[in-house]
């Protein structure tokens, strides 16, 4: 007798084709070494404003994070760089890292300047680490090693995946004193999915890290030490051959800052929305200050407004105004002083429901 072959139905073939195409489409990724950068590599970032209606923290499985409405308030370049083409004294990093990126600038320690940051990685099969730091004091550059490399990213990096790292460094610095930092965090991939922002759309993995941070500097002119402790939270979405988190937002006392992978983009001054204010007689002065600034401006019509001082990490500083507006002349101002904030550039910000006007203000006191 012989056997015969049942063959499927053609709709159900069809069915079963669309639901494998469409697992594979929504799968979670698998972050290595080779999602990670290479010297020479240059990504754009924008610090971005507009969280207020997003839970950040919501995380899941074949999770949609939409962050698209985000505002673009400052952008920056970072170039991987080889240590050999940074100062000479950076070069012994080239024994066991990749490449240094420039970092923020501007310690605010008075009497202490510091600038020329460089923060050093390296990538291997296993992760990507931070191998150390280079900094100039008072225009000189010190190479500054961890004692351990400090272990970011585990690979391969999937979902549920975890690790731990601690580094540390202590460095004297001759008639000046000594600086120590100690960095301890613990990391859990808590999700996968899809990544909306301003630059687009992409399958990632959500990185999330609980961090507990003490830098101390001791400064001999002034025999005193100075302690700093830093906990937050940094949550990180990397996708493949990103070569850096798409979106990374902090969360700590300071406030929240976010940042994204973005494109080239002129930051304006308002919204091609409807205008609630007179864009040219919005005056902010003086500009530069040393302390106090007056706003001056004339309402289009009756209208709520929240006016805000932020730094250009994203974070709030100052609630200058909230409340109902009327038509006409409008006039406000505030103190830098009592802000005890350091030197530099900020924004202030109009907003009338989804409508905004950002102006730049530099203190220098």
């Amino acid at each position: 007798m012989k056997t015969k072959l049942i063959r499927p139905a053609k709709g159900l073939l069809l069915a079963l084709l669309i639901s494998t195409f469409s697992f594979a489409a929504t799968a979670q990724i698998t972050i290595d070494q080779s999602d990670m950068p290479s010297v020479n590599d240059t990504v754009r970032s924008s610090t971005g404003l507009n969280l207020d209606f997003i839970d950040y923290t919501a995380t899941g499985e074949d999770f949609l994070w939409d962050f698209s409405q985000l505002i673009p308030i400052s952008q920056r370049v970072d170039t991987f760089s080889s240590p050999l083409s940074l100062p000479f004294t950076y070069w012994l990093f080239a024994l066991n890292s990749d490449y240094g990126v420039k970092g923020f600038e501007g310690l605010p320690i008075p009497g202490f300047p510091l600038s020329d940051e460089y923060d050093f990685y390296k990538k291997k099969n296993d992760g990507y680490r931070a191998t150390g730091t280079g900094i100039s004091i008072f225009g000189f550059p010190f190479p500054i090693a961890y004692d351990e490399p400090d272990l970011l990213y585990g690979f391969p990096m999937a979902y549920q995946t975890s690790w731990a790292s601690q580094s540390h460094f202590a460095q004297d610095l001759p008639a000046i004193g000594y600086l120590r930092m100690t960095r301890v965090h613990v990391d859990t991939v808590d999700g996968w999915g899809t990544l909306i922002t301003p630059f687009g759309t992409f399958e990632v993995l959500r990185l999330k890290s609980e961090v507990s941070e003490t830098d101390s500097i001791y400064l001999d002119s002034l025999e005193i030490g100075i302690p700093v402790t830093r906990n937050y939270t940094l949550y990180q979405w990397l996708g493949k051959g990103q070569k850096v988190p798409l979106l990374q937002i902090a969360s700590n006392l300071g406030g929240v800052v976010v940042e994204y992978v973005d494109s080239a983009r002129v930051i304006i001054s308002g919204t091609n929305e409807e205008p609630f204010v007179r864009n040219n007689d919005l005056q902010l002065f003086p500009n530069p200050t040393a302390n106090r600034v007056k706003l001056q401006f004339e309402m289009l019509k009756k209208q709520e407004v929240a006016v805000k001082l932020y730094d250009l990490y994203g974070r709030e500083v100052l609630n200058i105004y909230e409340g109902m507006l009327p038509q006409g002349k409008a006039e406000m101002d505030f103190s830098f002083k009592n802000l005890n904030m350091v030197h530099g550039h900020y924004l202030i910000q109009f907003r009338a429901g989804k409508r905004t006007v950002n102006r730049k203000i530099i203190y220098k006191p």
